[in-house]
């Protein structure tokens, strides 16, 4: 695994270790082509991506996930819990892989089948779109989460087309 960990010494939820570990706790292909995962609780990357990408973060979120021709990376800047950050963290992960690692008849099936045929949700932030309806269902998955188990269309998706083996 060659991805930079940086900046979590300046919180006290989780150590770089922690993250690492969690990291590892997923397939290598989720984390293939993410270069960076930083800790940046002054919100310093999150704004300049922002000015220059004139795409302003929704009020209240906690973590991104950026991608550029050359690197991905997924920056935390505020979770006032361990179980907080994984949620986080594998919620950005989910990004990642729905965008880059999902083919497009898959990202397809999630948006034209799987969500209109089910309506539950994980989260009330799932609702969002099927971006983040992806993510926070990958999230749960990954964190064991059982609000995944009301959403037994989710629950299949992901367990056979994203964690497949």
């Amino acid at each position: 695994m060659q991805i930079l960990v940086a900046g979590f010494d300046r919180q006290k939820f989780v150590s770089r270790d922690d993250v690492i570990t969690a990291l590892l706790r997923l397939p290598e292909l989720h984390l293939r082509g993410i270069k960076v995962v930083r800790y940046d609780p002054n919100r310093i990357i999150a704004t300049t991506m922002t000015w220059l990408t004139d795409e302003p973060l929704p009020p209240g979120t906690r973590g991104s996930y950026y991608q550029s021709e050359n690197m991905s990376a997924i920056v935390v800047w505020n979770f006032s819990s361990r179980e907080e950050f994984y949620h986080i963290l594998y919620h950005e992960v989910g990004h990642y892989v729905f965008m880059r690692t999902l083919r497009q008849h898959q990202r397809d099936q999630w948006m034209k089948e799987i969500r209109p045929r089910e309506p539950q949700t994980v989260s009330t932030y799932a609702r969002k779109n099927s971006r983040e309806d992806f993510s926070e269902s990958y999230a749960a998955w990954v964190n064991k989460d059982p609000s995944l188990d009301k959403c037994p269309l989710r629950k299949a998706f992901i367990k056979h087309e994203v964690f497949a083996e």
